[in-house]
């Protein structure tokens, strides 16, 4: 979700300055809070690559014990 959000920044961006939806100003992000976003993905990509490997690890183990 944080990752589809970060692709459409620009589109965000504007829908929001086009006006039509003047209820959405008040969840406009700002660079701040893009960058925390980007800093959360980066996480996120890392936590996943790390789980991804652990789990694998796990289930190898497990069939070779089970053997």
């Amino acid at each position: 979700m944080v990752k589809r959000a970060l692709d459409l920044k620009v589109v965000f961006d504007k829908i929001i300055l086009a006006n039509e939806f003047s209820d959405l100003n008040n969840i406009k992000l700002s660079q701040s809070d893009w960058t925390s976003l980007e800093n959360i993905a980066a996480f996120l990509r890392y936590f996943a690559k790390l789980s991804t490997e652990m789990c694998a690890l796990t289930y190898r183990f497990a069939v070779y014990k089970d053997i």
